[in-house]
């Protein structure tokens, strides 16, 4: 058995990438030429791609994320923005009042 290596990308563009995406075109590039190990991908879904896939020498695996991920960090605002607006987190996020 092979050793394994994993390349996690960010959720940009899937791997293989359908167009441009020079990041993950090289994690496509690397992960084939690494004869000895077993490689391993994961990057977002595409609705043209399956999300599990083996090509002979690099297995893919397609992920989804959450509405929470997505809010929080693929919105263009901070995550501590975001978690202070909401009427839980920002009731917990005040601080104490002091009384004399």
């Amino acid at each position: 058995m092979k050793p394994r290596v994993l390349f996690l990308a960010q959720e940009v563009h899937p791997i293989p990438p359908l167009k441009g995406a020079a990041v993950e075109q090289w994690i496509d590039a690397v992960a084939h030429l690494l004869t000895r190990y077993e490689a391993h991908v994961i990057s977002v879904p595409h609705p043209a791609r399956p999300d599990e896939e083996f090509d002979g020498r690099v297995r893919y695996h397609r992920i989804r994320v959450g509405r929470v991920y997505n809010r929080l960090f693929r919105s263009g605002k901070s995550p501590a923005l975001i978690l202070s607006r909401t009427p839980s987190a920002s009731c917990a996020m005040r601080a104490p009042s002091i009384r004399p």
